[in-house]
């Protein structure tokens, strides 16, 4: 009987084979989808690693005492025209503070007195060497000088210093009294 019914009806053979396909590739499917996620899921992985290994290589080149690093020992000034400052291997770190206690000053020196600025120091001619800024510079004082010429000769070189002449009020009170122009270690050497 059930094989006339198969003869006397209309069934199509070729819909139930596809139908059961579907329905057998299922499983495959699942598996296929599983894949196509496990693949995607290494590829991000791979895409980790190799941005961990470049991570790593950055770090590493941070550490090289070679480069502009983070172990280079570095200092700032807050004004560097004022003041600069270099920082050894051996600094410590911190922040430090510079106090100006005091400001430089221009060197000054008095010659001894003498009771007139127009009387003549010397009946003989001499050469003084004034030393500033470490140049050297040979002033020609002539025979009967007074004060008064010496201070014009020296003013007139242009030598970085100012002569003036000063009464201390004193016995002797006439004193040729020179000051650099400029402060610093390197003027100080007015001789």
């Amino acid at each position: 009987m059930a094989a006339s019914a198969i003869s006397a009806g209309s069934i199509d053979v070729n819909a139930i084979v596809s139908q059961l396909m579907i329905v057998e590739r299922q499983p495959l499917n699942a598996l296929q989808t599983k894949e196509t996620s496990y693949q995607s899921k290494i590829t991000a992985l791979g895409l980790i690693k190799s941005k961990m290994s470049d991570f790593q290589t950055a770090l590493q080149s941070l550490g090289s005492s070679s480069s502009s690093s983070l172990l280079a020992y570095k200092a700032n000034s807050s004004d560097s025209t004022v003041f600069s400052a270099t920082a050894s291997s051996s600094a410590t770190a911190g922040v430090y503070s510079l106090n100006v206690t005091k400001l430089a000053q221009a060197h000054k020196l008095a010659a001894a007195g003498q009771l007139s600025d127009t009387t003549a120091i010397s009946s003989t001619a001499s050469t003084v060497t004034f030393s500033v800024g470490g140049t050297n510079t040979d002033i020609a004082i002539a025979a009967g000088a007074t004060l008064q010429d010496m201070r014009a000769a020296i003013n007139a070189a242009g030598i970085g210093v100012t002569a003036t002449i000063i009464n201390d009020g004193s016995a002797t009170p006439y004193r040729l009294a020179l000051s650099a122009n400029n402060s610093g270690l390197s003027n100080q050497g007015i001789r």
